[in-house]
């Protein structure tokens, strides 16, 4: 008998309303500058770490942060400053 019962149609996200074939779907992009985006990551990452984090990761961090502030052009003081800034904005 469960053969014979229809599947339902799966529904828009935003507004719920059934999709059928004929209807296009939206899709949403959010451009962000690559080297915003990866001083973030080092941010975030640098948030996790505390004192029973692994050597190899704190290495790994350091040499992220060398490439975030390579990547932004600025010297690494600055660039360094503003990750931990982040950081401890997202607490």
């Amino acid at each position: 008998m469960d053969i014979l019962k229809a599947k339902p149609r799966p529904c828009c996200p935003i507004c719920r309303d059934p999709i059928t074939k004929g209807d296009g779907q939206q899709i949403f992009i959010v451009i962000e500058d690559s080297k915003v985006a990866m001083a973030n990551t080092v941010a975030e990452g640098l948030d996790r770490m505390d004192m029973d984090s692994k050597l190899i990761s704190v290495e790994r961090a350091g040499e992220k942060i060398e490439k975030v502030a390579q990547n932004i052009q600025a010297e690494p003081e600055v660039a360094v400053s503003d990750i931990l800034r982040t950081c401890t904005l997202l607490h």
